[in-house]
């Protein structure tokens, strides 16, 4: 791919493979938007223009390495998740951050626009069967042709291990794990030890968790930004192209652009969704989760929403958030007001679910988790019906 659009950038280029006649000099400010494929051959890239000033390319030498306009990589022959996890963003205050972090054909490639949500997806809680029925569920969501599968509640590092096992394409995300249950030293060394397929199929979603479920819990932004420099200087460190973080304030999502690929918030209105694109900007992921009831009987939806909500709402972290989206305690009690369940859940028919994903999408979602919840068993179980009907809903986005 090669822009129509101008773009300003230096070159710098090894020595064996200087263009002829070219001078040790790079080529400071050199506009254009053709190239030459033995001209840009293995040579790094330094933008100047369009990428924000305070950005800059580190990559390592990167074969046939196109500008596109918009300042990004792309390298003809190689796969762009490829590109993405081997050429280096870095902002200037010396953090790792994301890689193209911005919803491209890259991002859309490994992602996906739509993905399942479940908590039901923890191998290390079940037997021998547990385990199988989930194997077979996963590679069953993979074949459905979802983006993302996102393994909800906590999971273990070997919980995204065994799905990534039983699949063979498909991103596996943890959605999120807890800081405070596993070290990051141990995530990233278990992620290390997977070959490099499925090491590449890997996001890691972390989160702060919630006081009342975790007893160490104590300033949770620190801690975390404590996490994120562990990650970035483990032995094998697990950089920020392979992680989102749990954020609903905006001092998370700061740090969720800053330090990470984005963000994967839980339990959000389409007004946060809009309020955390503007905090994000525009290059950042945002991949919500929403839950879907799909029932014909509005009132029944409600009602298996509401069953699934009240434990959610003994959480500050969640309550907070909602009460600074213009909600008030009344929307609270009793499970949850019609307003509020109407604010935070896709319920009802397959039309209304679909036109109410589409909200999310047009306040600035990339990507979004689908939590299927079903009157008999909540989000608990592995309702492989109802995610074959959701494919089915979403087949035009898969």
């Amino acid at each position: 791919m090669v822009s129509r659009y101008p773009v300003r950038y230096h070159v710098r280029y090894p020595l064996h493979k200087r263009p002829e006649g070219s001078s040790r000099s790079p080529a400071v400010g050199e506009r254009g938007s053709g190239y030459h494929p033995r001209r840009f051959s293995r040579c790094r890239l330094r933008f100047v223009r369009p990428l924000p000033i305070s950005w800059r390319v580190t990559s390592s030498y990167v074969p046939f390495v196109v500008p596109n306009r918009i300042g990004r990589l792309i390298c003809p022959g190689k796969s762009r998740n490829s590109v993405r996890m081997n050429c280096g963003l870095r902002r200037n205050s010396g953090h790792e951050t994301a890689v193209d972090q911005g919803m491209t054909s890259e991002t859309h490639q490994q992602l996906g626009r739509i993905g399942i949500w479940s908590g039901a997806l923890h191998g290390s809680r079940a037997d021998d069967a547990g385990r199988r029925a989930i194997a077979e569920a996963v590679a069953e969501l993979e074949e459905l042709g979802y983006g993302t599968l996102w393994l909800g509640g906590n999971p273990a590092p070997d919980d995204a291990v065994a799905v990534l096992t039983a699949t063979r394409t498909v991103t596996v995300a943890t959605g999120i794990l807890s800081i405070w249950e596993h070290t990051a030293e141990e995530v990233a060394a278990r992620i290390a030890a997977l070959d490099t397929s499925a090491r590449e199929r890997f996001v890691l979603g972390l989160g702060v968790s919630h006081s009342v479920l975790a007893p160490q819990y104590a300033k949770p932004y620190s801690a975390m930004v404590a996490y994120l420099d562990a990650l970035d200087t483990a032995t094998e460190p697990l950089g920020g192209a392979r992680r989102v973080l749990a954020a609903l304030g905006p001092k998370m999502l700061k740090l969720a652009t800053d330090r990470a690929r984005g963000a994967h918030p839980y339990l959000v209105t389409t007004e946060h969704t809009a309020e955390a694109r503007a905090a994000l900007g525009p290059d950042a992921v945002l991949a919500p989760e929403v839950s879907v009831v799909l029932d014909t009987d509005l009132d029944r939806a409600r009602a298996t929403a509401r069953n699934m909500l009240g434990m959610y709402l003994q959480l500050p972290n969640y309550t907070n958030n909602l009460l600074r989206l213009g909600f008030t305690e009344s929307d609270f009690e009793g499970g949850g007001s019609a307003r509020l369940l109407d604010s935070l859940f896709a319920l009802g028919d397959a039309e209304r679910v679909r036109a109410r994903i589409r909200e999310y999408f047009d306040a600035g979602a990339d990507h979004v988790a689908l939590q299927a919840l079903t009157a008999d068993e909540g989000g608990a179980g592995l309702p492989r019906p109802v995610w074959r009907e959701l494919a089915e809903v979403f087949a035009d986005e898969l």
